[in-house]
């Protein structure tokens, strides 16, 4: 093993080591490789390398790619070799804001599409760092999943701006205080809701005790909505509408007469379209009235509300039969 090619990534990036444990399982206290090698590489490069000293084969492979000076290349790159494949995009449930470093060091990162780790591959790379275990030291990471009921401490808040000028909080990095020592980034906002306006106090986050306040606070509005729901379909389900039903079965019959007696009467072609639109609107009665009862019977109305605006568009339809 080459301590300098430690040294150089461990220069980059601190975390570097941490980062392969947490998210890939590499046991640093077990035999492992590690290169440094320039420019540009390909699948078949990186296998060659890991084989100076192991069985590719029988190895998990894990790459950091430095690349050239760039305005809009910043970071440490990270890939992970699986057969003779590449995956370079962003990985679910790692939380890249956890292995950041202070300046001159790079962040690790991904890459957004395959067609940017191409480019970068291809072109714009300074050189690569190459790290593989063999799978039987590989410890497959516990999934470490985020709470929002639980207790955290804070460690980081990161803010931005809306384009308004106004700032609001964007992250939290916290840390579980049940003894796992799990570290997470929580983005508030990562679920918006409505006309909420966003806060940059860390007090409306989370409070002195390390618990989540945001979450707690859509719960408790959530729970009020079901109940007020709940309210509402009950209401719905106890009301009787018997005696709207025989009233808006008799215009409907009233209906049917009054149209009948206005086909038996037209004489021209604009008296049998002016009945032909009527009947449109006829139809649509029927139809709608039809629809309505079965969902009084079936109690499938959400409220009272509901079931008097489906009875005025009744209404309203046989009113046009009228006109």
């Amino acid at each position: 093993m080459n301590n300098a090619y430690i040294k150089n990534l461990l220069s980059i990036n601190k975390k570097a080591f941490q980062f392969l444990h947490d998210v890939e399982g590499f046991d640093f206290e077990k035999p492992y490789f590690i290169t440094q090698q320039p420019g540009k590489f390909t699948a078949n490069t990186v296998k060659k390398a890991v084989a100076e000293t192991m069985n590719p084969a029988a190895c998990k492979i894990s790459v950091f790619i430095v690349p050239t000076a760039s305005r809009c290349l910043q970071d440490l790159y990270f890939a992970v070799l699986k057969l003779n494949n590449f995956s370079a995009c962003r990985r679910d449930g790692v939380s890249y804001w956890n292995y950041r470093v202070a300046a001159p060091g790079l962040d690790i990162d991904y890459c957004f599409n395959i067609r940017d780790f191409e480019e970068l591959r291809k072109k714009q790379t300074e050189s690569i760092f190459i790290i593989a275990q063999d799978k039987c030291y590989i410890k497959e990471p516990e999934t470490k999943i985020f709470n929002v009921s639980r207790r955290y401490t804070l460690d980081d808040a990161r803010k931005s701006t809306d384009g308004r000028g106004n700032d609001y909080i964007k992250s939290l990095v916290l840390t579980a205080t049940d003894g796992s020592g799990a570290r997470f980034t929580y983005e508030p906002y990562n679920t918006f809701y409505g006309n909420e306006k966003r806060s940059a106090d860390i007090a409306d986050h989370i409070d002195k005790s390390g618990y989540l306040l945001r979450p707690h606070r859509f719960a408790l509005m959530e729970r009020a909505e079901t109940l007020r729901r709940t309210r509402k379909q009950a209401e719905a389900d106890n009301a009787d509408y018997t005696n709207e039903i025989a009233e808006l079965q008799k215009r409907i019959d009233a209906t049917r007469i009054l149209l009948s007696n206005a086909v038996l009467n037209c004489q021209d072609a604009t008296a049998a379209r002016g009945v032909s639109n009527k009947m449109n609107y006829f139809s649509y009665a029927l139809s709608y009235f039809e629809t309505f009862k079965e969902k009084i019977n079936s109690k499938r109305y959400a409220s009272i509300e509901r079931i008097n605006s489906d009875i005025e568009d009744i209404k309203d339809k046989l009113d046009h039969c009228a006109e």
